[in-house]
């Protein structure tokens, strides 16, 4: 008679454990959740070292690409060799991208996604792995490329 009682007090502990376990989720999921929207903190101005930042970004942003490459898979194991992707710059109105060489190394397809949205094929033309950089040409050269602007070393101030 025991025995029958203590195996009901543990069926009847573990129900409750599992409706308690249930109802906590009811609670916390429908109860306690917001009904309304949360309000919407009005953006402070900018402190002026922000706004030459995004002053910066706006200027450059056109001449900033995404790279990716793609890699053919290894002939032993048959698998797939992958893609890498990166950003680069658009340097002159040629076509040529400056990017890093971690992102073409030994790829078989390297393109490029310009500010537009459009993507465009690209090769390889010059690299320099010590450095970590790598020159690429577009196999398709827009006409409204926007380079980066450039300008001289000696006009760098510290900070």
């Amino acid at each position: 008679m025991v025995q029958e009682a203590t195996w009901r007090t543990i069926a009847i502990a573990a129900i409750a454990g599992a409706g308690f376990s249930v109802a906590d989720r009811f609670m916390r999921g429908y109860l306690f959740s917001a009904t309304e929207p949360r309000a919407v903190t009005e953006r402070a101005d900018l402190r002026p070292d922000e706004q030459a930042t995004s002053r910066i970004f706006a200027q450059v942003a056109p001449s900033v690409v995404s790279v990716y490459a793609h890699r053919e898979g290894d002939l032993v194991s048959g698998g797939d060799g992958g893609t890498g992707s990166g950003s680069g710059f658009i340097w002159d109105k040629a076509g040529h991208i400056v990017t890093n060489h971690h992102v073409i190394d030994n790829a078989s397809e390297v393109g490029v996604v310009l500010d537009s949205g459009r993507a465009v094929r690209a090769r390889v033309v010059g690299d320099a792995p010590w450095v970590d950089l790598a020159v690429l040409r577009l196999d398709d050269v827009p006409d409204d490329l926007q380079p980066i602007p450039v300008g001289r070393s000696s006009d760098l101030l510290v900070g």
